[in-house]
């Protein structure tokens, strides 16, 4: 079960909402911020105080707390919102160099510039960082799940024994336009793959209603390197942090239902 902060967290309140629930038969519960800078104006929160601030982790670890004394389990959701990676806007905030930013190769988001690799500006959407970029899923890592750790203390592990990250996605391309790309993709898929992608690209684009052989493997082996990358730099460093912890990593993968 998902439970919606969107409103004054109190402790009182929110402890009497579990023994509530707890009543009904409910033993895990998944609370859910939503902090007032998540997609503003689009949802209805007055969530205070703001996410991740020690004031919240101290209310979260008094719910932990009040659930084991109930005999429930709380999940560790791992977002201000969605999609998973960005803290809600925490990563993007302390990236001054743009390291995380996602990219694309193509002709740039409108498919008018001149061919090559073009980062994005964070804009209006600083919680879209790029979670396939080298660094980027440990500095979310230490904003949010390593944040808990002094505020829960035994209850990390026990109480909360269950991660969930959500609707976690690397950067994706425009039909004919663009693909996803990395700062260091090109030498990554050399060497997984053992030739230069680079020069394939405007073919891969140009033609990207064709499905001969030649082209079917040079996706395939395009969307080989990013799945690779999806799980070696956003799924597992976050399983090896949650069995450092004790804790069970699950989410919601983007997609999952199409």
């Amino acid at each position: 079960f998902f439970w919606m902060w969107n409103d004054k967290l109190e402790p009182a309140k929110l402890c009497a909402q579990l023994e509530d629930m707890r009543s009904h038969g409910l033993r895990n519960v998944c609370a859910h911020p939503f902090p007032k800078s998540f997609r503003a104006g689009s949802f209805s929160t007055r969530m205070e105080p703001d996410y991740l601030t020690p004031e919240f982790l101290k209310i979260y670890a008094a719910v932990a707390k009040k659930a084991r004394e109930l005999g429930m389990h709380l999940y560790l959701y791992d977002e201000g919102g969605w999609p998973s990676g960005g803290a809600c806007g925490l990563v993007a905030a302390g990236d001054k160099e743009g390291r995380f930013h996602p990219r694309r190769i193509g002709y740039g988001k409108d498919g008018r510039q001149p061919f090559g690799v073009y980062s994005e500006p964070w804009k209006k959407n600083p919680d879209y960082v790029s979670i396939i970029e080298k660094g980027a899923t440990e500095r979310f890592l230490e904003l949010t799940h390593s944040a808990y750790v002094p505020y829960l203390g035994e209850d990390l592990g026990t109480t909360v024994r269950v991660a969930f990250t959500d609707e976690p996605q690397r950067p994706g391309g425009v039909t004919g336009v663009s693909l996803g790309w990395t700062a260091d993709f090109a030498e990554v898929f050399k060497a997984k793959k053992g030739y230069d992608i680079v020069p394939h690209v405007k073919e891969m684009l140009s033609r990207p209603d064709e499905t001969d052989d030649r082209l079917a493997k040079l996706r395939i082996d395009y969307n080989d390197v990013m799945a690779d990358l999806f799980v070696e730099r956003y799924l597992a460093p976050i399983q090896k942090w949650c069995r450092a912890h004790g804790v069970l990593s699950g989410g919601h993968l983007n997609g999952e239902d199409m």
